[in-house]
């Protein structure tokens, strides 16, 4: 991918002689590059963090003090589930 924006941005400046239309090309490019750049770190920061958060047994969060979600219904109170 950095390669791709990489020849997407020299495109742009061995160019001699751009129109209008090449220029909208050229940034459309880079921006296609960039937000695929950004989605995949996206999801890889997602798989990491849900990783992580997962391989925690409950009885070692309730050791750090975490609670568990609390249940919503008639009459019940909503507790923060973060140790206080």
């Amino acid at each position: 991918m950095i390669q791709t924006y990489w020849s997407v941005c020299n495109d742009a400046l061995c160019a001699e002689d751009l129109s209008k239309a090449d220029i909208e090309n050229n940034v459309l490019r880079r921006a296609n590059c960039l937000a695929a750049s950004y989605g995949f770190a996206h999801s890889r920061i997602s798989s990491e963090i849900e990783a992580l958060t997962l391989s925690v047994p409950r009885k070692a969060m309730k050791m750090l003090g975490f609670r568990e979600k609390p249940k919503i219904g008639k009459g019940s109170e909503v507790s923060p589930s973060c140790p206080t």
